[in-house]
């Protein structure tokens, strides 16, 4: 991928999990983010034949992903999202399902692993949802955009395991942001690592409930 893009693109900048930057400069606006297989752990290194790992593939321009990529090769599923057009999967669109409250909310959340305060927040959200999925994974974003979940969150978010979620997410008519309600940026010029706390709902109401009550 990384040739492929820097062949066909010469004036962008390409990021990956594995390797950092291509660039020593990482002055272009044009910021390519791959992560090339994201949840294995999850489906292999458990035991679980879930096939939920993926390929993710962002383009931030400016620090903002306006196209995102995730792709699961044993199902052969793909899906597609560009800034302002509908999510595809396998060139089909696809939209979002609202939740008309979030006491009947299908949600797959992550354990904290960090600090306490994050496991209060956690446990507390646990109780006001219907049912609660422990499994994010790249195609879990898929799921939320296809309408078989109404909520992801994740308080320990690398950057390159969600960027391409952004556009597919909101492309299907849902929200995602960190946990204080901002959009998911990453300036490639100042931010190398850390992680991102991640809430995507299917819709506006079921995202300010989710924020309203990660608050603490």
């Amino acid at each position: 991928m990384v040739t492929f893009i820097t062949e066909s693109l010469p004036t962008h900048v390409v990021f990956t999990e594995e390797t950092g930057f291509n660039h020593s400069s990482n002055q272009s606006p044009f910021v390519w983010v791959l992560d090339a297989i994201n949840g294995v752990r999850e489906d292999f290194f458990a035991g679980f034949n879930l096939f939920s790992f993926g390929t993710m593939i962002a383009l931030l321009y400016n620090g903002k992903p306006i196209l995102g990529f995730i792709d699961q090769p044993i199902r052969k599923l793909r899906w597609m999202g560009v800034k302002g057009k509908p999510t595809t999967l396998n060139q089909e669109e696809v939209v979002a399902v609202a939740c008309d409250d979030l006491s009947m909310a299908y949600a797959n959340l992550k354990q904290p692993n960090t600090s306490d305060d994050a496991r209060v927040a956690f446990n507390r959200l646990c109780y006001k949802v219907y049912v609660v999925l422990l499994d994010t994974t790249s195609t879990t974003y898929g799921a939320l955009a296809c309408g078989q979940l109404h909520l992801v969150a994740d308080c320990d978010v690398s950057p390159w395991n969600v960027l391409a979620a952004v556009p597919i997410v909101e492309g299907a008519g849902g929200v995602i942001t960190d946990w204080e309600g901002h959009e998911l940026l990453w300036d490639a010029c100042q931010i190398k690592r850390g992680t991102i706390r991640v809430v995507a709902a299917s819709d506006k109401k079921t995202h300010q409930e989710v924020i309203d009550s990660l608050s603490y």
